[in-house]
């Protein structure tokens, strides 16, 4: 009989068996990821940089800073981290990280929150589902919890509540329910609540869990300003928060060469990401990884993730609880709307767990130090896979960043809660409430009566793009006094406040004011208050816990009224220069209603034109485009004034608009052109137009088109305010216009509208008339010259660095022909002006795809054939012509162009950006400027 080993070693070995499975199951495959992590193994390699400095910090949003405005070349650059290999399916163990709680929800009891409308997919629609009371709409919601039913929405209001009828209930689903997110305003009509036990969205006090602010920034202007802006209010909130407080640290992570703001703010200069691949947000997330390896160690187990463009307007306190992050909720961040790119790059997720993926991004963000420090290697490699991926980079544009923090994060299993008190955003946030901060990431629009003009720029408006390279001035005005806005106000005071005790504010950028004047000054001087309206000569109302609310004597107010008029004369004299403005007796509305009666009363058909403006030349009609002009109703061709041929062919299917569509010609061929299962919208102000686009709209589509039903409509409005035509963001693939911008009274508006709501890899092809040179005033408000389409022409040039400023970054020419003034009296009053109609090819990429330049990647393009009417060869514009087949050379902006909208199914390109070889050579414009009198070239490549 053997012997029985003793206890002890039996003990033993039991512990060895299990040390050794935790050791296989956990330990080596989480050492062995960050081993392989191609980020963490190139960081290792790094030359630590010894001058570094610790002062003080300031925030920065990379993410609105266009790539052209500050170079920085001479920055020193890192290696960017590759795409993580997606060839296995990893398990969820296989993440790794802190296992994703599964918190137990509990039923609560009713507890609805007045003015508040939660947010959610609805379950159950409202529009006729009535109940009597707020607690029966919880009592249903409460019914069909098992259909996934968490919150309920109750129209409290007998008036009805947003268009929705009085005790309509709304059923909804919200992927975190304990946590319910809406929106809070005290005019909001609708009653909510969830009917869950909500968490404690105040965080842990301890006055141990104090948190560390770190801000990323480049060296531009644009976010140095911002940045001193938010650590000045830090520094104050911090002091009322008291020794004893959770606000720590403040650290500015530059990841650029230095901008002379070291001694005011504490910050760690790190590198840049040597490729940002055209999206400098990129460096971000690789400014994170190279804090925890570069700058000088934190004492913080917590972190604040911030941004420049955030101002403290309170004590912040530490909002997580445990361990668990906290995050602010975007409304724009939604990973199940596309849950194919989310499979792609989370493999192994299943459709029931995408909803769970947070709706957040990297700022503002509270999280542990050691999570961070996990999480950034892989958010940076997530982030540079997205930006590669086609898919993901035209569905998420200038927040990839944000969405691949948020997969990111998921895949490591860190999980979020939401804090919607982080932060605010006026001006759709209006009242101060709960919120911590202000995030002025949007611009604030109204009129002088203090009316809110969303889409519209205002006669009050601040937005920082009008500061991208100069400081905002001191004493900004307060926004009209009409203004029901606290949340502005208390910015406006914010960022004055900073100005006046921030030393040698502005002069960092003095020396660039006048090269940007054009884009920033005009709205600075509508803005000047004039000096007798100073703060000593105002009332002072009550004062407020937060800020004083000055109230401007009736007096005072009709001079700052007369002054208005008197600057936006001098404003107006300074967007002559860029001829972006019609001078007109009673601005706007009455350049509005002279074009409206010249073209609805004067001209009856186009022969009563008196100049060749407004007549296309037949040889710059493609054939395809004639051929569908034989089917257009006489009636329509016959009240037709264009310019050019503003109809591309190929666009089979896509989304047209046609601004200024007139009597609606060119919205008759496109209807043909894009086939039933495209769309043409007409907008156009003038009521005559209008009816006769409209009367053969519906037949022609049905009978001549033989379209199940009509795929072309026409609404009223103005091209510099298509959101009141109801024309939403990112919503149309092609813009047309004919002749139309020159007679806008506000050209930039216009330019701003297309770029709003064209869909990235759209394009705005459209003909109009310009001029070889600035037109003085009399002419520029001359009725007849107005009509004719000469008076609003703007100088070429200037309309170029218009469509940079706007967005388009290479505009193109495709043709051009030189204008006739048939009219003696015309043409002696025009002396040697020349005119010129020419149509022009705006794109749409995301920021920092074209650049100002052409520059060479050794990248080849091959036009494949198929669209109509250009079997053998395609012209891009005057100097690109592509034979089918064949391989032709392109710069950058020529190879995004026909490779990344929508030409590109049509061809292909081969190469990318990793290479760069200088300047690409494109040779003089053939067609916009030939020997003689054509009109002069445009775009960058050329």
């Amino acid at each position: 009989m053997s012997a029985r080993p003793p206890r002890r070693r039996l003990h033993s070995r039991v512990f060895l068996v299990l040390l050794a499975a935790y050791l296989s199951f956990f330990a080596l495959p989480a050492f062995k990821s960050i081993r392989d992590d191609p980020v963490v193994e190139r960081e290792r390699e790094l030359t630590r940089d010894d001058a570094r400095t610790l002062i003080a910090e300031p925030s920065t949003d990379d993410r609105d800073v266009p790539v052209a405005s500050e170079p920085v070349d001479d920055a020193p650059r890192a290696q960017s981290p590759q795409a993580p290999s997606h060839a296995s399916t990893p398990t969820k163990a296989a993440w790794g990280g802190r296992k994703r709680s599964t918190r137990a929800l509990k039923l609560s009891e009713f507890a609805p929150r007045e003015h508040f409308e939660g947010a959610g997919d609805v379950v159950k629609w409202g529009q006729d589902f009535f109940v009597e009371s707020a607690r029966k709409c919880h009592d249903e919601c409460v019914r069909l919890k098992d259909k996934g039913c968490t919150t309920w929405v109750w129209c409290a209001d007998a008036n009805g509540c947003l268009g929705q009828k009085h005790k309509s209930c709304w059923l909804k689903k919200q992927a975190k329910p304990q946590s319910m997110q809406g929106t809070k305003a005290k005019s909001n009509p609708w009653t909510s609540g969830s009917i869950y036990e909500q968490d404690d969205a105040r965080g842990d006090p301890d006055p141990k869990r104090k948190f560390h602010v770190v801000m990323t920034t480049n060296k531009a202007v644009y976010q140095g300003w911002q940045a001193r802006v938010m650590y000045y209010h830090y520094k104050k909130q911090k002091a009322l928060q008291g020794p004893n407080g959770q606000m720590g640290g403040f650290t500015r992570v530059l990841h650029d060469d230095s901008d002379g703001l070291e001694e005011e703010i504490p910050t760690c200069r790190v590198d840049r990401l040597e490729d940002e691949l055209g999206f400098v947000v990129l460096s971000r997330p690789y400014a994170f990884i190279q804090f925890f390896k570069k700058c000088p160690p934190i004492e913080e187990e917590f972190i604040l993730m911030a941004e420049p463009d955030h101002v403290y307007i309170k004590p912040l306190p530490n909002l997580m609880r445990g361990d668990t992050p906290a995050a602010f909720p975007f409304f724009y961040i939604v990973p199940k709307d596309k849950p194919e790119i989310v499979k792609r790059f989370l493999p192994g997720i299943k459709d029931e767990e995408i909803p769970n993926i947070d709706g957040i991004g990297s700022s503002p963000v509270f999280i542990r130090k050691d999570d961070l420090e996990r999480l950034a290697p892989e958010w940076a490699s997530m982030s540079v896979a997205l930006q590669k991926d086609k898919e993901a980079k035209d569905a998420w544009g200038w927040v990839i960043e944000m969405y691949g923090y948020t997969l990111a994060a998921y895949k490591l299993g860190i999980e979020h809660d939401m804090r919607p008190q982080l932060q605010s955003q006026p001006p759709w946030d209006k009242e101060i409430g709960d919120f911590l901060s202000i995030h002025f990431t949007y611009g604030m629009d109204y009129d002088l009566q203090g009316k809110f003009t969303p889409g519209k720029v205002g006669a009050w408006r601040f937005d920082k793009r009008s500061y991208q390279n100069a400081y905002p001035p001191k004493n900004i005005p307060s926004p009209p006094e009409g203004t029901d806005n606290d949340l502005v106000r208390l910015f406006i005071d914010a960022v004055n406040e900073a100005s006046a005790n921030l030393p040698d504010w502005g002069k960092q950028s003095s020396a660039r004011v006048a090269r940007f004047a054009f884009a920033n000054v005009s709205a600075l001087l509508i803005r000047t208050p004039p000096r007798e309206c100073s703060p000593l000569t105002t009332k002072r109302r009550r004062r407020t816990p937060t800020h004083d609310v000055y109230r401007v004597s009736r007096a005072c107010a009709r001079r700052t009224m007369r002054q208005n008029v008197k600057t936006r004369a001098k404003a107006d004299g300074l967007s002559t220069l860029l001829g972006a403005t019609i001078i007109a007796p009673g601005g706007d509305v009455a350049v509005r209603e002279s074009v409206q009666k010249y073209y609805g009363e004067t001209l009856s058909t186009s022969e009563d034109l008196k100049t060749s403006a407004c007549c296309t030349p037949g040889d710059q009609i493609p054939r395809e485009v004639r051929d569908a002009l034989r089917d257009v109703p006489d009636e329509v061709k016959a009240k037709y004034y264009g310019c050019g041929s503003p109809t591309p062919t190929g666009i089979e299917g896509l989304r047209v608009l046609d601004l200024g569509s007139g009597s609606g010609r060119d919205c008759y061929v496109a209807a043909r052109l894009v086939g039933a299962n495209g769309s043409v919208t007409g907008v156009d102000m003038t009521d005559g137009q209008l009816e006769v686009a409209r009367k053969y709209a519906d037949e022609y589509c049905t009978k001549t088109l033989g379209y199940a039903e009509s795929n072309m409509k026409f609404v009223k409005g103005t091209i510099e305010d298509l959101r009141a035509a109801n024309v939403e963001d990112d919503s149309v693939d092609m813009i047309i216009s004919n002749c139309v911008i020159n007679l806008s009274p506000d050209k930039p508006a216009v330019l701003r509208e297309a770029y709003r709501v064209l869909a990235n890899g759209g394009e705005f092809y459209f003909s109009d008339v310009y001029c070889d040179r600035r037109l003085p005033d009399d002419l520029r408000s001359h009725e007849v010259l107005l009509g004719e389409c000469l008076g609003g022409a703007m100088y070429i040039e200037d309309f170029k660095r218009l469509c940079v400023a706007t967005g388009f970054t290479d505009p193109r020419v495709l043709a051009g022909h030189e204008i006739e003034v048939r009219d003696p009296a015309l043409a002696e009053l025009l002396g040697e002006a020349k005119f010129y109609s020419i149509t022009y090819r705006l794109f749409k990429l995301p920021p920092g795809v074209l650049e100002t330049l052409c520059e060479d990647y050794g990248q080849y393009a091959v036009y494949n054939g198929g669209i109509s009417g250009s079997p053998n060869a395609y012209q891009l514009d005057d100097h690109h012509r592509f034979v089918k087949n064949k391989p032709m050379l392109v710069c950058g902006n020529t190879g995004s162009m026909v490779g990344e909208t929508w030409l590109g199914k049509y061809f292909t390109l081969v190469g990318d950006r990793s290479t760069h070889y200088g300047l690409f050579d494109c040779g003089p414009s053939p067609v916009a400027a030939p020997s003689g009198s054509s009109a002069p070239a445009g775009g960058a490549c050329c």
